[in-house]
């Protein structure tokens, strides 16, 4: 070796290409194995698994599916896609299920299998592979294949569902009379297509598997087991986030339960520390390095089984979305939810499920002593230790069965949740029997004995468990608020969501913990130490220095959770209207420098003797650098160090302009920018009540502080923020506000209930109505039995209904509020009472109608309703006798905001009056074709008059009356000309102007008015509805009665609402079928008045008081058989129901010629 130069340079002369000092190694270059090559360790345990193979067989999977059990080394949740895919390779490419790479592989203990010894080693000859036959029904542990088995369930379902249908295309045909060359052919093609299915269908559960010994296999721990279920034929396996996350977790609950009682937590955390490193997925790092979330999944969640694994809790991408400002509050929340769980399965003695519910019924009566019994059971279940906890596996087979009823028993009461109101309380009495049955039944506890059971301990510590949890979800008539449900997906997705709704509220309490929380992901880089607001605060409330005393961050969550739907839901409010003002925290680092540049000297120079205190503070001869007990609060923000999450005193922290002073500067801007709305904001009642009670709640686990004043000696325990701002003298007693919120709550269910109980009597009207009128024979679209009703009645009476709803809406809004004047918006202030419509029936035959009003109509109503469906009947025209009748859906009245209803806009100009032709006594008579032998009157819209030709029942041709025949009675009537009589022949139809005033008389009784705000709801509610004059349902063919010897100045009773009650449910909104066809044309009797069959010739929402028409009437033997014939009373010609005498009116003449007659429009 040549010597070394002195000094440590260079040769003189290296810079001419001299040899130098340095030397390359000229030895050859050995092979170096790296330790950790995936590839080798990868056939390393392939091999050591082959050693653990038994052999293969076959299994029908379809048989035996529900025995599979999936998850239990690879935790891989289905894929909807992979299982499709696979089922549209089973049909192109068909099934392959004895081949290596296809086999299910099973872990089983080879004690359980009767052939055994028969496996054969591969499926090398098919023949020889045996039937796997197991000895017991245990369930069977698969490693992988549950997308198999997903996609050969689903093949096989829909092959038997084609199977079934082809065997009915096939009957169909055999069930003709006369067979065609295409049938025939159809015939075959069936039969081959269902020999083929039929084909398939056998055998297709017949798939390998490869039997593992289970004993072997996990011998030496569960890594042979985890490397088996990885389905993948190459060495590098790519796990999905779900897959990564679960295995984490399971690593997690291992550790946590294998460690001593003490240091439980410390190895679970221990484990993901060390799990996460190496972790490259962004999403899948922000998820493990929140601890208080993946310690509450692996140690809680984990134990209650698969109702919990399969909700989103476990899907990595809505964890990485939701960890944000609400996560610490409703892991916390669950937590306690947990907890209860444990408390409820304790260990102690507890009284049987007897005991219980007979100091439940004693107490319910009155009993005291059955109530101190209670209030003492209640204690003692709230005084269970930790270590007499229950596990919460005891509840995984039940909990999904729980959470379904609660799911169905607290629908529609999420306003109400824990308030001690009659529906909430009711709600939770049926949520109470439901869950007592299904635990009763599923601890085999229903069909046992009393003596039975507190003979075996299991089966006693299980009655005991049904018994706690019937006394707590029992309410305490002395609490404040009623139990809330167990825990279950129902109750998660609930507190998601009210946590959700007032997230602005609390990102707004977080910041009164933590100064930092808007500006430390723009001064402190990539880091995970504030990515969840709340988890932040309730850090910030157990790392305080202040605190002594555990459970604190707990008490908050309980606070914010308790009024989340008063107090902080006045600060979510507030905190919206605040965001829309122009106060905005820096949004960037070019904001934040452009704020720090602009800040005042003053500022400028609080923030330099900040950062002196930090580098102060942070010397190695402080020995807690945070507690600020002995220093004075000269300098603001001094307390904001006290409490926040940034680790200022880490010695990692060397450069103080890059790591201390972003942070310093972060805290004097939120300082700043928080005198700009905070003092005004918790000046409101309701948020300084919240601050007020959160500092109440705080100062009882503050450390007391001794000190002397005017030379007494004084203990404070006192809460202060780190922004030095306090609530107002007048706001320190918050229960004034408390007792507010609650009369509030009282108020407003008493309103509910008043709007509930007018929404119910304005339906149960309105519904009236609707039914009355599609009842009458005069509605129908034709004579038929069960003719649908016609649309020239169904366009008018539907806006008739929706006028009725949004006054009514109208009404109920300014009675409950108590103001007559109160401004109403017909697009967002009206209330949908369901109003159930009928079917309508659009005559196509029927022509003339003005600038075809009713074809507008109809569709206008088809475009804005969306649901409704007009039924047209073909050109063949269907007789009665063929039973054939249209088929139709059930349409319900939607909504009335859906309709546009315009307010600036002129209504429809009315139709001018047409002249009648003159009328002759000869009537021309219809032609006696079968297709065209039916008449009917349909109602005229508008003053047009309908065919006869859209009747489907045959009738005699009535008699027409003669001009002398007509006498005057109750109202007046107008003679509409008939199209099909050539000259002369009219219609008579009857008008009653009285019915629409009947319909709102009967709704006025149950609707408060702007006159009468004095009435209460109960008073309106309490009346009786006046008795109509209308006939609900009565039938042409209904004489059973009449009795044609009564004298006409006889009262007749008013059968109206005991025929009602026999025809039809007004509930369900059935319509009334007559029993026998119409045998009279509507022409024979329409000179009854007490039938009332009319038909207004405009919409009845467009009757005014100064339109007043005339009608005239039928008189003779002919009307008495037609009174006879409607079930009418005989002295509607000359009396009201009653001895009331109708006053008659003389006849108008209401046209310049000679004979006309001018229909009203």
């Amino acid at each position: 070796m040549p010597p070394k130069t002195k000094g440590g340079g260079k040769k003189k002369g290296a810079s001419d290409g001299e040899v130098t000092h340095l030397h390359l190694n000229s030895r050859p270059v050995q092979a170096n194995v790296p330790d950790n090559d995936l590839a080798k360790q990868t056939q390393k345990l392939d091999s050591h698994v082959a050693k653990c193979r038994a052999g293969t067989g076959w299994l029908d999977l379809v048989a035996v599916a529900d025995r599979l059990k999936f998850g239990v080394y690879n935790d891989r949740p289905e894929n909807a896609s992979e299982t499709n895919k696979l089922v549209a390779s089973f049909r192109e490419q068909g099934i392959v299920p004895m081949r290596e790479t296809s086999a299910i592989p099973l872990i089983i203990d080879i004690k359980r299998l009767k052939n055994a010894n028969s496996l054969t080693r591969d499926f090398a000859e098919l023949d020889d592979v045996p039937e796997l036959k197991i000895l017991d029904a245990e369930p069977i542990v698969v490693a992988s294949g549950q997308h198999r088995l997903s996609a050969l369930l689903k093949y096989n379902q829909s092959l038997k569902d084609e199977l079934a249908s082809l065997t009915r295309k096939r009957d169909r045909i055999r069930e003709l009379h006369s067979l065609t060359k295409e049938h025939l052919e159809a015939y075959k093609e069936l039969e081959e297509r269902m020999g083929v299915v039929m084909g398939i269908l056998s055998g297709i559960g017949k798939w390998g598997v490869i039997v593992y010994d289970q004993g072997k296999l996990l011998a030496k721990g569960t890594e042979l087991a985890l490397h088996l279920s990885r389905n993948n034929t190459f060495h590098e396996y790519k796990e999905t986030q779900e897959e990564v996350l679960i295995t984490v977790l399971k690593k997690m609950a291992m550790a946590h339960a294998n460690a001593p009682v003490g240091a439980k937590n410390t190895a679970a955390i221990e484990t993901l520390e060390e799990e996460r490193e190496g972790k490259k997925n962004a999403r899948l790092q922000k998820v493990l390095h929140h601890k208080e979330l993946c310690m509450l999944l692996s140690t809680r969640l984990l134990k209650l089984g698969t109702h919990f694994r399969k909700r989103h809790e476990f899907a990595v991408t809505w964890l990485w979305k939701s960890i944000d400002i609400n996560m610490g509050l409703y892991l916390l929340l669950l937590e306690a939810r947990c907890t209860r769980l444990q408390v409820l399965g304790c260990q102690k003695e507890f009284p049987s499920y007897d005991t219980l519910s007979h100091l439940l019924e004693e107490a319910e009566n009155g009993n005291e002593t059955a109530k101190v019994k209670l209030t003492a059971m209640r204690e003692d279940m709230s005084s269970c230790r930790s270590d007499e906890l229950g596990d919460l596996s005891t509840w995984s087979e039940v909990i999904g069965k729980l959470d379904a009823h609660a799911a169905k028993s607290f629908e529609g009461h999420e306003d109400c949740m824990q308030q001690m109101t009659p529906a909430y309380v009711t709600a939770l009495s049926k949520y109470r029997a439901n869950v007592i049955c299904t635990l009763r039944e599923s601890w085999s506890l229903s069909n046992k004995k009393e003596s039975v059971i507190q003979a075996n301990e299991i089966l006693k510590r299980l009655d005991s468990i049904v018994a706690r949890v019937a006394l707590s979800l029992t309410p305490d008539e002395s609490a404040n608020f009623a139990p809330e449900p167990l825990l279950g997906g129902w109750l998660m997705d609930y507190v998601w969501q009210c946590l959700t709704k007032v997230q602005v509220g609390i990102a707004e309490i977080c910041r009164w913990f933590e100064p930092l929380l808007d500006h430390f992901r723009r001064v402190s880089g990539r880091t995970h130490l504030m990515d969840d607001w709340s988890t932040v605060m309730l850090n910030n409330i157990a790392k305080d220095q202040r605190i002594v005393e555990p459970d604190a961050g707990i008490a908050i969550a309980e606070l914010i959770w308790t009024y989340r739907q008063s107090f902080v839901m006045r600060l979510n409010n507030q905190m919206l209207e605040i965001g829309r003002q122009d106060l905005q925290r820096p949004k960037d680092k070019k904001e934040f420098e452009e704020t720090l540049t602009n800040m005042e000297d003053s500022e400028k120079f609080f923030c330099e003797t900040l950062l002196k205190l930090v580098t102060t503070r942070r010397q190695k001869n402080i020995v807690n650098p945070r507690d600020f007990t002995g220093e004075s609060n000269l300098v603001a923000g001094t307390l904001g160090l006290q409490v926040t999450s940034w680790d200022w005193p880490s010695p990692t922290h060397r450069n103080h302009a890059r790591d201390l002073l972003p942070c310093v500067q972060g805290l004097t801007l939120e300082r700043l920018f928080l005198v700009n709305y905070r003092p005004e904001l918790l000046k409101d009642a309701w948020v300084g009540a919240l601050r007020r009670l959160m500092e109440i709640t705080l100062a009882k686990y503050v450390q007391p502080l001794q000190t002397i004043d005017n030379g007494r000696l004084r203990t404070v325990k006192k809460f202060n923020w780190w922004d030095s701002l306090t609530t107002r003298e007048t706001q320190m007693d918050p229960q004034c506000v408390i007792d507010e919120v609650k009369q509030a709550i009282v108020h407003k269910q008493q309103q509910v209930k008043e709007r509930l109980m007018l929404e119910e009597a304005h339906r149960d009207a309105i519904q009236k109505l609707v039914n009355h009128i599609t009842n009458l024979p005069c509605t129908k679209a034709s004579s038929a039995p069960n003719a649908l009703m016609s649309a020239d009645v169904w366009v008018p009476m539907e806006q008739m209904i929706r006028g009725i709803i949004l006054n009514t809406s109208r009404e109920r809004d300014r009675f409950l509020s108590d103001n007559p004047i109160k401004p109403f918006d017909i697009c967002t202030d009206v209330v949908d009472l369901k109003i159930v419509l009928p079917q309508y029936h659009k005559d196509e035959y029927t022509s003339g109608y003005d600038d075809n009003d009713l074809e507008r109509d109809v569709n206008s109503v088809s475009t804005e309703l969306g649901t409704q469906t007009i039924v047209n009947v073909d050109d063949t025209h269907v007789s009665e006798h063929d039973g054939v009748t249209p088929i139709t859906h059930s349409q319900s009245l939607p909504p009335v905001t859906s309709v546009h209803i315009p307010s600036d806009q002129p209504p429809r100009p009315v139709p001018k009056p047409r002249p009648i032709p003159k009328r002759t006594a000869t009537a021309v008579h219809p032609s006696s074709d079968s297709n065209n032998d039916c008449q009917s009157v349909a109602p005229a819209v508008s003053g047009v008059s309908v065919s006869d030709t859209a009747s489907l029942a045959p009738r005699s041709t009535p008699r027409l009356p003669d001009l002398g025949e007509v006498r005057q009675l109750d109202g007046p009537r107008h003679v509409v000309p008939d199209p099909s009589v050539s000259t002369g022949a009219h219609k008579t139809v009857a008008e009653a102007p009285h019915v629409h005033t009947s319909i709102l008389s009967s709704l006025s009784d149950v609707m408060p008015t702007s006159q009468e705000p004095q009435r209460t709801a109960s008073a309106l509610l309490s009346e009786q509805l006046p008795p109509t004059d209308l006939l609900s349902g009565f039938s042409t063919s209904d004489t059973s009665w009449y009795n044609p010897d009564m004298e006409n100045d006889v009262e007749v009773p008013d059968l109206t609402e005991d025929r009602a009650s026999d025809i039809m449910d007004e509930s369900g909104g059935s319509l009334y079928t007559p029993t026998q066809p119409l045998s009279q044309s509507v022409s024979d009797f329409i000179d009854d008045t007490g039938d009332i069959v009319y038909t207004p010739t405009r919409p009845l929402t467009q009757l005014s008081s100064d339109h007043v028409t005339e009608r005239h009437a039928l008189s003779g033997p002919s009307a008495k058989r037609a009174r006879a014939a409607t079930g009418a009373s005989s002295s509607s010609s000359t009396h009201e129901r009653g001895s009331k005498q109708k006053k008659k009116a003389k006849v108008r003449e209401g046209s310049q010629e000679s004979d006309g007659i001018i229909i009203p429009i």
